[in-house]
């Protein structure tokens, strides 16, 4: 992922979270504002990406407040890439989500997925 990319991605991702960690920069980021971004490939890309991070940071918090821990497992013969699988027990399901380094570094961004995403870390 490009630096410019990854920058896009982080801020993105950090808005949906609130923390207030350079909170002004991330609402000046809409997607109305600044269509010239988001016009460009990597600006699609970017949009792409946070959604995907976002759908899977969601899930994971929903997972840890019903007390399930999700598994995550590192591919290295795919060149460093990760899966994270989640098991809905209700319904009998599974999701799994690849995720490359980069992502998967972006997600340890919240504090709150640190204590079972961390030890993954390879």
């Amino acid at each position: 992922m490009r630096a410019f990319t990854r920058r896009l991605v982080e801020m993105m991702v950090r808005a949906q979270r609130g923390n207030g960690e350079g909170e002004g920069e991330e609402q000046s980021l809409t997607r109305n504002r600044n269509f010239h971004t988001f016009e460009t490939a990597e600006g699609r890309r970017a949009l792409r990406v946070s959604r995907h991070l976002k759908s899977v940071e969601r899930d994971l918090l929903a997972q840890l407040a019903q007390g399930n821990t999700p598994r995550v497992t590192w591919h290295r013969n795919e060149g460093q890439i990760v899966s994270v699988e989640l098991e809905y027990r209700a319904v009998k399901g599974r999701r799994r989500a690849y995720l490359t380094r980069e992502e998967f570094e972006i997600l340890l961004g919240n504090k709150m997925l640190q204590g079972i995403l961390e030890p993954a870390v390879g």
